[in-house]
């Protein structure tokens, strides 16, 4: 057992005996270690930090160097053989005399943890930071196997309402179930080994950083790999092809040598408009090239000038054609001459998992190890069938 300190909800200092024993209660909970601690553990509802970062703190581990006092991050030695020196700020670490494991090692694996699903959850690099926004909801679990649950909505969507007497059930209901298949989330594995030598120059912050490089290439991949079944449907993981009509649905002059036209591209935007808008749309380039040299499209060049108009120019007052956030995509993922456009407040939904097993964990803490192992994986699948609609241009 290990002690360490966090202020309570009445902000007095509490000090707990920790053991790598949580980590199964946790898992056993199905919660991280942080969110376990946060139930059993609660601190004030206005306090800016977890009880488990007041843990970190008690323990001595600092995540990021603190430039003005000339305080580095914590080194790999202090985590795992711990620090004799306090912790700066309110909550001082105990002594560690009374016992023979670190508290630092205890909670480093979550550490860990932590700063993999920060690194999969933001990214504000220029290919990342537009798939963020495209997600309508992001859920992290500590599991690789989850159910998916299918929402039907198409009864509201495509009925309408009508009267009801007292007590009776609406004609029209939305029904949330749980798919048939459960399945599971691809996991990626990362060993970390560091040398006795290493232990000293190798720093917390610089082990976040080299986890945030692996995890940036791995998310990129991810996606890419997740929205070919979302585009194609996947049937193991009970995913549906994604609805696609062709372009000369909505212009007959579309043909193979002019494959979309400004009224075909009008059409598609707004052919959904009483259940979706259209907030995104994913092309290849060569497909978003054809979309911007359509024919028909109104420039600067050719709009009319305004001041040459006659009185009684008619103006258009409830258009419904929304300006989507192209998301370009390799032909080999979306095809050529496809796009397929989706409303991102209910399109997509992103499930993280980040854990590591209980016995990987045992046997850093108490066995001295110094390499530990975690699980990572994501995936991104369809939050509504009917969130969907594409077009095939030149047909």
């Amino acid at each position: 057992m290990s002690k360490v300190a966090f202020r309570d909800p009445k902000g007095q200092n509490q000090e707990i005996n920790i053991s790598v024993t949580d980590y199964r209660e946790a898992a056993d909970r199905k919660l991280s270690l942080a969110q376990l601690y946060q139930k059993k553990y609660p601190t004030a509802a206005d306090s800016k930090s977890t009880s488990f970062e007041q843990m970190c703190a008690s323990a001595g581990i600092r995540l990021r160097a603190d430039k003005a006092h000339g305080i580095p991050a914590s080194n790999m030695k202090e985590i795992m053989y711990g620090s004799h020196l306090d912790a700066q700020g309110p909550i001082v670490r105990p002594d560690g005399n009374s016992t023979d494991t670190p508290s630092s090692r205890i909670l480093f694996p979550q550490v860990v943890m932590n700063l993999v699903e920060s690194a999969l959850l933001s990214n504000k690099e220029d290919y990342l930071a537009p798939w963020e926004s495209a997600v309508a909801m992001t859920s992290s679990v500590n599991t690789a196997r989850v159910d998916q649950p299918k929402i039907d909505t198409t009864g509201p969507e495509d009925s309408y309402s009508q009267p009801i007497s007292q007590l009776a059930e609406p004609a029209v209901m939305t029904s949330i179930t749980l798919s048939d298949t459960a399945y599971n989330i691809p996991t990626k594995s990362i060993g970390l080994e560091i040398s006795d030598q290493a232990l000293q120059a190798t720093t917390i912050d610089l082990v976040g950083i080299s986890l945030a490089s692996q995890a940036r290439g791995d998310r990129i991949n991810r996606i890419e790999t997740d929205m070919a079944s979302i585009i194609s449907g996947d049937v193991d993981s009970g995913v549906a092809a994604s609805p696609f009509v062709n372009a000369s649905t909505f212009d007959a002059d579309v043909t193979a040598l002019i494959p979309v036209t400004q009224k075909a591209w009008a059409k598609f935007l707004r052919s959904n408009y009483q259940t979706m808008n259209v907030t995104h749309v994913l092309m290849s380039l060569d497909t978003f090239q054809l979309i911007e040299d359509r024919p028909g499209v109104t420039t600067v060049l050719s709009a009319p000038d305004s001041d040459s108009q006659l009185p009684g120019r008619i103006q258009l007052a409830n258009p419904g054609f929304p300006s989507p956030v192209v998301l370009l995509l390799p032909d080999a993922i979306i095809g050529a001459n496809v796009v397929l456009g989706f409303d991102s407040s209910k399109a997509l939904h992103e499930i993280i998992n980040v854990s590591a097993s209980y016995s990987a964990i045992e046997n850093f803490v108490l066995r001295r190890a110094v390499s530990f192992r975690w699980d990572y994986g994501m995936m991104l699948t369809k939050l509504h069938d009917d969130a969907f609609a594409g077009m095939n241009l030149g047909a």
